[in-house]
């Protein structure tokens, strides 16, 4: 059995950390400058485990290459979640991003998948299991609309 890494546990300790994670998000850094290899300054990532700890990571091109063979594309893990989001008021967005550490450019290191609207306060309601509390909302991206219940155990 291959004992992993927890990304919360990552820090500048050492070096040799093995984690699984999920890569949600990849991209390249590009700069208008010629003394980098075709312009490439790097690869942004966004890496999630099976803990729903997300983190930033940036690799320059000449550390790419080392690490290209032990990425390993994974058959579905059931273990680590294909997605996560968080609800962030938007006045704090450039300061959450600008606090990833060694990030080339804080403001692609979010995605903004839409805009609430139309938020309900936490109300109870009676189901068959007892008296539940709800929160409902529209997440809108400006185009197409979705209406929103979040239970209970999701608050």
């Amino acid at each position: 059995m291959t004992i992993f890494d927890q990304l919360s546990s990552i820090d500048t300790s050492r070096t040799n950390w093995r984690i699984k994670v999920l890569v949600t998000r990849m991209w390249p850094s590009l700069s208008s400058s010629k003394d980098t290899q075709g312009g490439l300054k790097g690869y942004n990532m966004i890496l999630l485990d099976d803990d729903n700890t997300h983190m930033h990571a940036f690799v320059y091109p000449e550390n790419w290459k080392p690490i290209e063979k032990d990425m390993v594309e994974a058959e579905d893990d059931f273990m680590i979640p294909n997605h996560k989001f968080d609800f962030v008021d938007l006045s704090d967005l450039f300061a959450l991003a600008s606090g990833f550490e060694n990030i080339e450019s804080p403001e692609f290191s979010t995605d903004i998948i839409g805009v609430i609207e139309d938020f309900e306060r936490v109300k109870p309601i009676n189901t068959m299991f007892g008296e539940k509390n709800i929160v409902k909302f529209r997440i809108t991206d400006g185009r197409y609309s979705h209406r929103v219940t979040v239970w209970e155990s999701l608050l």
